[in-house]
């Protein structure tokens, strides 16, 4: 077993309704898209299963490619965030399909 990345996360908001993704990135040297996407979704499943609905993810986070990729948008004050609710509600084939411009 080696290494491979991380992702780190907190419960955040006034009322501790908002999850918040700092950090979700490999190690120097390593480059695995599909180990992020697994530990985000592991993180925000946690979050969900919490009662959370919002997640956001900070801007040097990740690479914006991914932050993209992952379903992030930019909401009205600027955030990049993901509806949970929303996400976990679409198949994954059918986000796989969805227009990322």
């Amino acid at each position: 077993l080696y290494p491979i990345g991380g992702c780190q996360f907190a419960i955040r908001g006034k009322n501790g309704d908002l999850g918040e993704i700092s950090l979700l990135r490999c190690i120097p040297g390593v480059q695995d898209e599909e180990a992020l996407i697994i530990m985000m979704r592991a993180a925000t499943n946690f979050l969900f299963r919490c009662g959370l609905r919002f997640v956001k993810i900070l801007p040097d986070a990740a690479e914006k490619d991914l932050i993209t990729k992952l379903g992030f948008r930019k909401n009205e004050a600027g955030e990049l965030t993901l509806d949970l609710l929303q996400y976990y509600a679409t198949p994954c084939s059918e986000r796989a399909k969805i227009n990322l411009d």
